[in-house]
């Protein structure tokens, strides 16, 4: 009795150290560019860089405020009739105030919208680039950032992307942002919504 259990235990323990080495062995960064959408993959946050842009952010320009809230989720499970792996994500929402009018403000959805729904928040990360590739600060050779998708309801004739790239300055947490479009657009359609988004280069501060 004793030695049969003695073997159970020792299968059990070999079949997880068995699944252990393979979770590791499809473990990609998603750092790298190439990471790709490929099954049985998980594309992990291996450096936590999104950890760095949890939370609220705000940037003043004039008197317009942008506010920014971003989540970040682990290990979610993507599937569809191609693709099954799983990734971490940054997902948020945002808020515009122009002339002390508020004219946008979904920070709400992340309360209203569960985690299980990634993709029907308004912000959402596509990976994490560096070595140059960020077109924040010029594209400096050390420069590694965040690239976001930004939707903008009842906008659909445009592509909006931001880049976030984290620093910290006299102990104040910042992050350098563009705000630009993505890809290519269409001309807009009669009487279509200006976007209430405005390109260019921001300074965000962390709220506490």
């Amino acid at each position: 009795m004793l030695i049969n259990t003695m073997k159970k235990t020792l299968y059990i323990i070999a079949l997880i150290s068995l699944f252990s080495c393979k979770a590791q062995n499809v473990i990609r960064s998603l750092h790298d560019h190439d990471f790709g959408n490929f099954n049985g993959v998980y594309n992990k946050d291996v450096d936590n860089d999104y950890n760095k842009l949890e939370g609220t952010w705000v940037s003043q320009q004039g008197n317009s405020t942008i506010t920014i809230k971003l989540q970040k989720i682990y290990e979610y499970h993507y599937v569809d009739y191609r693709w099954d792996y799983y990734e971490d994500l940054l997902i948020g929402e945002y808020k515009i105030v122009a002339n002390g009018v508020e004219i946008f403000n979904s920070l709400t959805n992340l309360v209203s919208i569960p985690i299980t729904e990634p993709y029907l928040h308004n912000i959402i990360s596509y990976g994490i680039i560096g070595t140059g590739a960020t077109p924040i600060n010029n594209g400096s050779p050390n420069e590694r950032g965040i690239h976001l998708q930004i939707n903008e309801p009842n906008i659909d004739y445009i592509g909006v992307e931001i880049f976030m790239n984290y620093y910290i300055e006299n102990g104040v947490e910042k992050a350098h942002a563009r705000i630009q479009q993505n890809g290519l657009s269409v001309e807009p359609y009669e009487n279509a919504p200006s976007p209430k988004i405005k390109f260019g280069l921001y300074t965000f501060v962390k709220q506490p």
